[in-house]
């Protein structure tokens, strides 16, 4: 079964507005920037038609389409977040500047690449055909489904928990399995908030008191993301029982609105923490005491608007690599395959963002961002763009391809690797290797082995009766 058609003709309006946005690039005075807002207002509007009805069709194709995320997740960063440089306002379009120097042809350029990255991949997820990886978790799926939604809760739970306080209490490098179980926590939420048999208000409660938990570690470790994944998983789950499309402009509302706001006070956590030398949590909530209940200068922090602007962290990316200070993403490319805990030696796969802070900065304490599709050209110019775009788009089109049967089948267990595309869709503002192949080999290819395992197994059974 392939993707939705409308995949690919959406794939076609955005390569033309990024090919004709990269010819206007030769044509437009450094200070033009009204063509960036005219660029960048044309498929903003297309893309909020297409979620429009995207979203109208329910919660099945919420949860078994990634596309989706990965529209609304781009329309929030390399839309809405650059057109701040067209219409936003002028102390949070210059503090944005003043990271990079960029120009109006800087960003259009910048932009036409992120709408051709946008364009390649739907393009190339369009024409995936998903029926075989359909059928190829069929058997792991059946086998998992035997298993009561209850006991499932509770593997969840333990499993993700404990994971996740090894994560938060461990100093340096985390084993990348390590660190994907803790995101079952995140699972153990929505399977419980989703529960409907015997006692449900129960898990119900503790699925509201493992969510605010989650929540309040992530702003106590001082990440945005962290923070509110958790809360956004709790009204998904809502949304899952209620099936109510309203609950879903409510959602993007709320997190559009929460990942603004707190913004400001943990980016000034973060600087607060560097200068001390105390890291335990009570010195983290002291910090956050201090951040939330003193109002500081804004135009020395940003504002609002500006945390959704990538466009000049993407333009330095451009010009390190034209001047042969590109990235090494590529000696990364096979170590993604092999787990740590064999190989204690291996590279870190989510160094990228540090070192490329390093080049432009001078300092290793953030890890910048540069988006998908810039992270290819990073590393390999245009080839690298387009390269990084295609597998993108087919590993979404294999986790959609899971979601499918995972849902068609109602089975909770698996839910957590078909939800993982939706995860990943909207961590465009990322690094391919870090956001998308790194996850893509821990989870996806134990699962496909697995299901061979269970496929031969079964098909020699068989075999045997037949024989017999």
């Amino acid at each position: 079964m392939q993707l939705p058609l409308v995949w690919r003709r959406a794939s076609i309006f955005f390569g033309g507005m990024g090919l004709v946005a990269l010819a206007l690039v030769e044509f437009i005075a450094p200070n033009d920037w009204y063509m960036l807002g005219l660029v960048c207002g044309t498929a903003l509007v297309y893309a909020i038609i297409l979620l429009y009805f995207g979203f109208r069709d329910g919660g099945k194709r919420l949860l078994t389409d990634p596309f989706l995320i990965l529209v609304a997740a781009f329309s929030l960063y390399y839309l809405c977040g650059t057109l701040l440089l067209v219409i936003g306002p002028e102390d949070q379009a210059n503090y944005v500047l003043k990271w990079y120097i960029t120009t109006a042809q800087d960003a259009l350029r910048i932009t036409a690449m992120n709408l051709i990255g946008l364009a390649v991949l739907l393009f190339a997820a369009s024409f995936f055909n998903g029926l075989r990886i359909e059928k190829v978790v069929q058997p792991t799926i059946i086998i998992f489904n035997r298993m009561p939604t209850q006991k499932i809760f509770w593997l969840f739970f333990i499993v993700g928990f404990s994971a996740f306080l090894w994560v938060e209490t461990t100093d340096g490098v985390v084993n990348g399995t390590i660190g994907q179980l803790s995101k079952l926590i995140l699972i153990a939420v929505l399977v419980g908030i989703i529960y409907r048999g015997r006692n449900a208000a129960f898990l119900h409660g503790l699925a509201i008191l493992i969510a605010l938990f989650a929540s309040i570690m992530g702003l106590l470790s001082f990440g945005k993301l962290a923070t509110l994944q958790p809360l956004l998983i709790f009204l998904l789950g809502l949304y899952l029982r209620l099936q109510n499309t309203k609950m879903l402009v409510v959602l993007f509302a709320i997190m559009i609105a929460a990942l603004i706001l707190l913004s400001k006070p943990i980016g000034e956590a973060r600087v607060l923490l560097m200068s001390s030398s105390d890291t335990s949590l009570l010195a983290r909530f002291d910090i956050l005491q201090q951040v939330f209940m003193t109002t500081t200068d804004d135009s020395n922090h940003g504002g609002m608007w500006s945390r959704l602007c990538y466009t000049t962290s993407q333009v330095a990316a451009v010009d390190l690599y034209e001047k042969g200070q590109g990235g090494n993403d590529v000696e990364l490319l096979g170590w993604v395959f092999l787990p740590r805990a064999i190989f204690p030696n291996k590279p870190i796969i989510t160094r990228s963002g540090v070192e490329f802070n390093v080049k432009v900065t001078g300092f290793d304490t953030s890890s910048t961002g540069m988006g998908l599709f810039v992270s290819g050209y990073y590393n390999l110019g245009w080839l690298g763009l387009i390269f990084a775009s295609i597998l993108a788009g087919w590993i979404l089109a294999i986790f959609a391809a899971i979601s499918r049967s995972v849902i068609s089948s109602s089975s909770v267990i698996l839910l957590p690797v078909g939800l993982l595309g939706s995860f990943m869709a909207f961590r465009i503002d990322g690094h391919f290797v870090a956001d998308y192949l790194g996850p893509f080999a821990m989870i996806i290819i134990p699962l496909l082995i697995f299901s061979f395992i269970l496929r031969t197994g079964s098909l020699r059974t068989i075999s045997r009766a037949s024989s017999g």
